[in-house]
């Protein structure tokens, strides 16, 4: 068995993957028409919800206070066929905020018009909705070149990935930094738990990352990988504390989570790469 090229060449293969994208809609209908089986690939359908961090606050202390830290909450249903999550929180108004405090003038730019009121009214940065990769940072800030530019988990929610970081490398300075998190493949749920793992990934993320092919990637466009660090250890996402009660305090709970920072197997990461300009 193999596969034959238009060329006549016939490549020898037990197995083969078409990485053809979701939108192949070509390639499927020629697949269908010489017999290939073909089946949907379940899918995790989302709503995205905007809160600003106020309501949250007093949802949760009752008040919003300065005194106490920003507050969050996760909410989960287990119904009889599916589950019901929510699974991640925008940090862009924390980002935005701690890069202040390190002596960075920092700008920011989201689809959203809550965020951008947000960071505008109540951190007093210069932000702007736009969409990305058509943001024009000249014609908005009047800045060509950043330090630094930041993608906390939204580099997934990219469709076409290749213009997402021709984009960031045209942005940064020779020797800037590009950091961004993003799901990890490579953690416990994407090792362990593999099709409950993807069949559980958004519909909208459109990339899921590797960490050990992460600088074989970026140096395809002139990145050169500073550090990862392994992120959102989970525990209890191990196969034998699938169904374990476990608390924070659980000697078996440190002693996974030990093993997970050991291991990298967080479900996320960060990667910090710097510009070469190769």
């Amino acid at each position: 068995t193999g596969l034959k090229t238009d060329a006549g060449e016939v490549i020898p293969c037990d197995a083969a993957v078409l990485a053809i994208g979701h939108s192949a809609r070509d390639t499927f209908e020629m697949l269908e028409e010489i017999g290939i089986p073909m089946e949907p690939k379940p899918f995790a359908m989302g709503a995205r919800i905007e809160q600003k961090q106020r309501v949250i606050n007093r949802a949760q202390y009752g008040a919003d206070h300065p005194a106490l830290p920003p507050a969050d909450y996760k909410l989960v249903e287990h119904l009889e066929d599916a589950t019901v999550y929510t699974f991640c929180m925008c940090p862009g108004g924390h980002v935005v905020a701690a890069a202040s405090e390190k002596g960075w003038l920092p700008y920011g730019t989201d689809i959203s018009e809550t965020a951008i009121e947000y960071v505008r009214s109540e951190l007093l940065f210069p932000a702007v909705q736009s969409e990305f990769p058509e943001f024009d940072s000249a014609k908005e800030f009047g800045i060509n070149l950043f330090d630094s530019v930041t993608m906390w988990y939204v580099i997934e929610h990219f469709s076409n990935l290749k213009s997402i970081l021709e984009k960031v490398s045209s942005l940064l300075k020779t020797g800037g930094i590009f950091a961004f998190s993003t799901p990890s493949a490579e953690g416990v749920s994407g090792k362990k738990n593999t099709s409950e793992f993807f069949k559980n990934s958004p519909s909208d993320h459109y990339t899921i990352w590797e960490p050990s092919k992460t600088a074989k990637i970026l140096k395809q466009f002139g990145f050169e990988v500073v550090k990862i660090v392994s992120t959102g250890h989970h525990p209890e996402r191990f196969p034998k504390n699938k169904n374990k009660d476990m608390s924070k305090n659980d000697l078996l709970y440190k002693y996974y989570s030990t093993l997970s920072h050991f291991m990298k197997l967080g479900d996320t990461f960060e990667v910090y790469c710097r510009k070469t300009g190769k």
